[in-house]
């Protein structure tokens, strides 16, 4: 088995629909930009951002931030990265600044739509059509937002290691992160990955291929993955080729 590589099926699919993921990001950026969700909310507009949110939210229920590994496009960017810089970030403490960016932002929202007098209307297409018109990116005054964007997400990880913007600076990471805590603690029957410490022969494999850097040698112990940063890709259980991990719907009480 190369080490460097996987060839799962599960992996292929996977990195194909980042990657397709990534290609529609100049039109999807409108849904991903937290400078989308503050502007419509000083008119009082629940824009097609806030819709992406709340999916995220109730998705991170049952799926935990798989959402990260397999459809944000932004996952399709590091890909990517990882050709130029494949190496482990050294994030620690740093990984909690994405709630200190998080919150303020959530704050801001609340007070912007107090002070418009509340939700006034409902428009998943704002600032995406205009008078029945599509706007491209390319072309109007968001161009720079968009590239801004990219490239902030592109240069971290290339300059600090694999997945550096999504430990430290992605502004979406945190409402998954709690949906991913409440099914952890409440622990009903959702995607997890599940582990038989037994059969560990501590090789090392899943620790250099977690996109995420986890220590999942350790993880494993409890018998489950269930760090908030788990993004639910799927690589350590295919490169792990003694059946240590399972991927699929879990709780304690359903182990097989």
């Amino acid at each position: 088995m190369n080490e460097l590589k996987i060839e799962s099926k599960r992996q292929k699919i996977r990195t194909a629909m980042v990657c397709l993921s990534l290609l529609f990001f100049p039109i999807t950026v409108f849904y991903f930009s937290p400078y989308l969700a503050v502007y419509a909310s000083v008119y009082g507009i629940f824009a097609g951002c806030f819709i992406l949110i709340a999916a995220q939210f109730i998705a991170a229920f049952f799926f935990g931030r798989a959402f990260c590994g397999w459809i944000c496009p932004c996952a399709g960017i590091e890909e990517c990265c990882a050709i130029a810089n494949d190496k482990k970030a050294k994030y620690s403490r740093k990984r909690f600044v994405k709630f200190f960016i998080w919150i303020p932002c959530f704050i801001a929202i609340i007070a912007l739509f107090i002070r418009a007098g509340g939700v006034k209307t409902f428009d998943p297409l704002f600032l995406f059509l205009t008078d029945g018109k599509f706007i491209p990116m390319f072309g109007s005054h968001d161009f720079y937002a968009f590239w801004g964007m990219t490239s902030l997400m592109a240069s971290t990880s290339i300059i600090f290691g694999r997945r550096t913007f999504c430990h430290t600076l992605c502004w979406l990471a945190p409402v998954m992160s709690v949906g991913t805590i409440i099914k952890n603690v409440l622990n009903y029957p959702s995607l997890k990955i599940k582990s038989d410490p037994s059969k560990c022969v501590h090789c090392g494999m899943c620790d250099k291929q977690c996109p995420m850097n986890l220590d999942i040698q350790n993880m494993l112990k409890t018998g489950y993955i269930k760090s908030i940063d788990c993004i639910a890709c799927g690589k350590c259980v295919d490169i792990c080729k003694y059946g240590v991990l399972k991927y699929g719907i879990f709780n304690k009480e359903n182990s097989d």
